[in-house]
């Protein structure tokens, strides 16, 4: 692949997209969005970059036209039903694979999820697993996909209410047999910023998914621990009783289908209680997990 130039991104308005948009700039790409909401663009941000208004089902012509790489980050995390999510995180990603593919773009960057490699656990880990494999089937050319674990950093809503419980001691956690020993991965918002970057012009993709990590693997209690020697008090981990959370969750669920928000559903319990999210190993030269706590927790304050 000739160096790229122009780079046309999704998912900008994001929580994750701004740090991804920076690191894009910081490297001399100019940079094209496709965003629902041009309003939502940083100020900071909007003066650098060409914005266009759309949406994954009815995709400007434009947007792909010169672009030597499409980074997708768009997706929908919650949603009401099962084929909700598929019609965004699959129908969407093929229709702008296939409008990349015409447009001759020669890399096509998928920012999946780590929840892809366990499909059955929820609707959004199979539709993300369907979007891996809408871009297989439909984008000929250069193809990185990127199955990212859970993403926290500074101006994350969904972590957000972790961190404020830690401030008062506790660490809420999903209970249940064998709590303590569920694995997770985890990476830092510019961490991951960073490396998506990298793959804009990186070599040739290997053909399976790349997991990026800040933290290979952690148990609640590691999380627990290290955010206890950040901040300087005794942070212990609460299990939840499972009872309580798939009554929450299955509320949750029914109230998202009008038009309500949550943040904890049953699928995304399901998730939550997997009992090994752990990777191989974690990027090159990753933020050390305590300053991304301390970073995370002083943006808080």
């Amino acid at each position: 692949m000739k160096p790229p130039q122009n780079i046309s991104i999704t998912g900008a308005t994001g929580f994750l997209g701004p740090y991804v948009i920076k690191a894009a700039i910081a490297q001399g790409y100019a940079v094209k969005l496709l965003v629902r909401n041009p309003a939502k663009v940083p100020a900071d941000l909007s003066a650098k970059v060409q914005i266009l208004k759309g949406h994954l089902s009815d995709i400007p012509p434009s947007f792909t036209e010169g672009a030597d790489v499409v980074l997708h980050m768009a997706a929908l995390i919650k949603a009401p039903s099962r084929s909700a999510f598929y019609a965004v995180n699959a129908g969407g990603t093929k229709n702008l694979a296939a409008q990349a593919q015409s447009g001759g773009a020669a890399r096509f960057i998928y920012l999946s999820s780590q929840a892809a490699s366990q499909p059955h656990l929820s609707g959004y880990a199979a539709s993300k697993q369907a979007g891996e494999t809408a871009l297989q089937e439909t984008f000929t050319r250069e193809r990185v996909i990127i199955r990212a674990p859970a993403v926290f950093g500074p101006g994350d809503e969904a972590t957000a209410p972790f961190f404020t419980f830690m401030k008062r001691g506790l660490l809420p956690v999903p209970g249940g047999k064998g709590w303590a020993e569920r694995k997770l991965s985890l990476i830092y918002a510019p961490d991951l910023a960073r490396f998506i970057a990298e793959q804009i012009a990186a070599p040739t993709p290997p053909l399976a998914p790349l997991y990026p990590a800040s933290v290979a693997s952690l148990t609640w209690r590691d999380f627990a621990g290290a955010a206890s020697e950040v901040m300087g008090r005794e942070i212990k981990p609460l299990p939840l009783p499972l009872p309580l959370l798939k009554t929450i969750a299955g509320v949750n669920s029914a109230l998202l289908r009008r038009a309500f928000n949550p943040h904890l559903t049953l699928g995304k319990l399901s998730e939550f209680l997997y009992e090994d999210w752990s990777v191989d190993s974690t990027l090159e030269s990753p933020t050390s997990f305590k300053t991304a706590l301390r970073e995370t927790f002083s943006a808080q304050i």
